[in-house]
């Protein structure tokens, strides 16, 4: 279970179990830090391909920036997704530099948290309406006809896992102690 429910002495207790331990929460770690990896190079690869055979050898790579940009749309929101889990993204959090009591913080982190996970679900919903019409219009690259659904459905994965992770991020907040120092989670 991830969640679990305890009532001790009147109070309510909620206990997010070690996840972090699960093979499939590693095994999913470990498939975001591969696509990384992969898109990283092909990128980095087809890009310098591209210059040598349109610099040097003086021919054209025939679809170059159709393969790019279903890589780089890997590549972008799987970036997401790991910032998300991170708790890395970019934030303006200017509270956090004045408001100093631990409580407080907490509080802030919460209701950010909650306000995250909101618009991410607002943007789970679209994401997979438009991914499903996407899918139905079964639209191709012009040149080398890859499917364009290979590129859309990323965004509706990246949503969902960025709201996962915020949901993780959320109860991590709920269960810190009030002397943690510790931004968002």
């Amino acid at each position: 279970r991830i969640i679990q429910y305890s009532a001790g002495g009147g109070e309510i207790m909620w206990q997010i179990t070690s996840l972090e331990q699960k093979r499939w929460w590693k095994a999913l770690l470990s498939l975001e830090n591969a696509i990384l990896i992969i898109t990283s190079i092909l990128v980095a690869t087809i890009v310098t391909i591209g210059v040598i055979m349109r610099y040097i050898l003086h021919i054209n790579f025939i679809g170059e920036e159709e393969i790019l940009a279903v890589l780089a749309m890997w590549l972008y929101w799987v970036g997401g997704i790991v910032g998300s889990y991170t708790n890395t993204h970019i934030t303006a959090d200017l509270l956090d530099t004045f408001v100093t009591d631990h409580r407080k913080r907490k509080v802030i982190n919460a209701i950010a948290l909650l306000i995250s996970i909101a618009v991410i679900c607002v943007f789970v919903v679209w994401g997979y309406k438009y991914t499903i019409w996407s899918y139905k219009l079964g639209g191709k690259s012009t040149g080398l006809k890859i499917p364009l659904i290979i590129s859309k459905v990323t965004m509706f994965i990246g949503f969902v896992l960025m709201g996962f992770y915020s949901i993780y991020h959320f109860i991590r907040v709920l269960q810190r102690k009030e002397t943690d120092n510790q931004k968002g989670d």
